[in-house]
Formats: C-alpha cells, structure tokens, sequence
C-alpha cells in the first residue's frame, strides 16, 4: 500500500487523517487471512491517532514492513510482464538500507 499518494503537496496540501489507519487495519486483516503474505506500507508520515497507534505497533510486531519515502524520491510502480504474466512492480528506496529495492504486488 502507498500512502499520501494525491496530496500532502503543492495542489493538495492536507492530510485525510484517515488513510494510515485504514491501510493498517486492511494489512492486519490480510495478515489474518494469510499470515504468509508481505506485506509494504510505503508512506511519507504515518499518522494514526488515539488509540489507532495500538493498530500501528500490532501491524509492525506481526511483520508488516513500514517504508518511508521521501517526497523528492516518491515510489514508481510500473506495469511488467514475467514469464507471460503480468505484475505490478513498486521501486523505492529503503532509506536505511540505502539503496532502491523493487516489489512485486497484486
């Protein structure tokens, strides 16, 4: 998942306040489905408020990977093709790993 894609810029510059909560909440369900799944919330500032915060430690203590990017180096996602079936590919940098990595999604 990508947060603050559309706005917190220039044309748009507010915070929906609910977003970060809601991918949160869907990266724990999915976890609930399949705990085998990785799962990526890419985003520039998590902002959850009162008690949400309590969803944001679950979600990072159940192994969903939270990246942040930066808005100068925003994530690509490009359409690609991989023995015959199509994929979408997200690249970013990790900035604490320091180098761009790439991640299949559905």
């Amino acid at each position: 998942m990508i947060q603050c894609v559309g706005c917190r810029n220039e044309d748009r510059d507010y915070c929906a306040r609910i977003c970060c909560s809601h991918a949160i909440k869907n990266a724990l369900k999915l976890r609930e489905i399949n705990p085998e799944m990785d799962i990526y919330i890419l985003f520039r500032d998590i902002r959850t408020y009162g008690f949400m915060e309590d969803y944001y430690r679950e979600a990072s203590n159940k192994d969903v990977k939270f990246i942040r990017y930066e808005p100068d180096d925003k994530p690509q996602v490009e359409a690609v093709e991989q023995e015959g079936r199509p994929f979408l590919r997200v690249t970013f940098t990790d900035y604490i790993l320091g180098h761009k990595l790439a991640i299949y999604a559905d």
